[in-house]
């Protein structure tokens, strides 16, 4: 069975980056290329087929400052990390499985700010495995203020 591929994000206007761009700016790169779920959308997973042509992409590729390259890397880390992926493994679950337990909702409820706040904490930790410069540390908190004002607004806060 397949499933519907996932449409890539790609800005026609996106001139060829350099390694140092990648430094410069990437809260913008994250904006266009990560959208926002939708609602109103089903995600669905790329294919097997769409995997392995973005791993040929970029095992072939002589050219690695080119959008095409950037494009393919972009489209592994969504079918790796695709949007809801926190909630899917995380609090859904435990909430389903404390709801077959018969769990009462006030006990579902207070597991949920918990996992959350946890779920929270682990993911910064994670990610702060992987920064190395102070230039990573400020685009990662760009990124976040970018990515959770789209998310949720300017009424954060």
């Amino acid at each position: 069975m397949k499933r519907a591929r996932v449409p890539t994000a790609s800005t026609p206007s996106r001139s060829n980056n350099t390694e140092r761009e990648g430094y410069s700016s990437r809260a913008g790169s994250i904006k266009d290329t990560y959208p926002a779920p939708r609602p109103d959308r089903a995600f669905s997973l790329p294919t097997g087929e769409d995997w392995v042509f973005r791993v040929r992409v970029i095992s072939s590729a002589t050219d690695l400052g080119n959008d095409l390259f950037k494009d393919a890397v972009q489209g592994l880390v969504l079918t790796c990390f695709p949007a809801g992926i926190l909630d899917q493994l995380g609090s859904q679950v435990m909430e389903q499985h404390m709801r077959e337990e018969k769990a009462p909702e006030e006990n579902i409820l207070r597991m949920s700010e918990i996992f959350r706040s946890e779920m929270i904490q682990r993911v910064a930790s994670m990610v702060a495995e992987h920064l190395v410069t102070a230039a990573e540390f400020d685009s990662v908190l760009e990124t976040m203020l970018v990515a959770s004002a789209r998310a949720h607004g300017d009424g954060i806060g």
